[in-house]
């Protein structure tokens, strides 16, 4: 079964898409994945292990995990045999991850597929950061109010390493978009695996 990155800006639905295909497109489930960051309130079970710098280090020297970033001071990493057993199973594992570290683990790793959902403007994108009050506040923090994020992750895309791009105009629900995205991740995947999976049906 391919493994699925979800990458993008702030805000832009990420991990909302992603929570409603494990709860309504039955055979989607995330890997584990560990941060060195404190948990967020947004955050929904399972999404992140926090654990410390420290258990991290040993996390990597172990060779447990299939990537290790950082990003604003905290780091971020996917657990090596979390995604295997899950692909081994017949399941999509499906992961928030940065853009910017797609094509890397794409490299390292067979049948993975990259997805970026993007704004459909930066216009409605800086909108609708600003009327999220737990997103605005964690950016103003530090001080990344501003349009880089979405700057890097079109500047990726442009290179041509994103298989699947979705649009978010922010007016149409996460329903709507997760079953978007799940539409195209079926037509993404070989036939020869499609006959072994069908998330509906499971």
């Amino acid at each position: 079964m391919p493994f699925i990155l979800i990458g993008g800006p702030t805000g832009v639905g990420k991990s909302s898409v992603i929570d409603h295909l494990i709860v309504n497109e039955r055979g989607y489930s995330r890997p584990t994945a560990y941060t060195t960051r404190p948990s967020r309130p947004e955050e929904t079970a399972g999404q992140f292990i926090h654990v410390s710098n420290t258990e991290m280090d040993s996390l990597n020297t172990s060779s447990k995990l299939l990537s290790l970033d950082e990003v604003h001071g905290n780091r971020y990493a996917l657990a090596k045999n979390s995604i295997e057993s899950l692909t081994n199973s017949g399941l999509i594992a499906i992961k928030e991850f940065y853009l910017r570290d797609h094509m890397t683990i794409k490299r390292s790793t067979r049948d993975v597929l990259s997805v970026a959902i993007m704004p459909s403007s930066s216009h409605k994108y800086l909108h609708h950061i600003e009327s999220r009050e737990d997103i605005r506040n964690r950016l103003a923090t530090k001080n990344l109010l501003e349009l880089s994020e979405l700057s890097e992750s079109q500047s990726i895309i442009d290179q041509g390493s994103v298989d699947i791009i979705i649009i978010n105009d922010f007016k149409d629900s996460i329903d709507s978009l997760a079953t978007t995205l799940h539409k195209a991740i079926q037509a993404a995947i070989p036939k020869n695996l499609k006959n072994q999976f069908n998330p509906t049906n499971q």
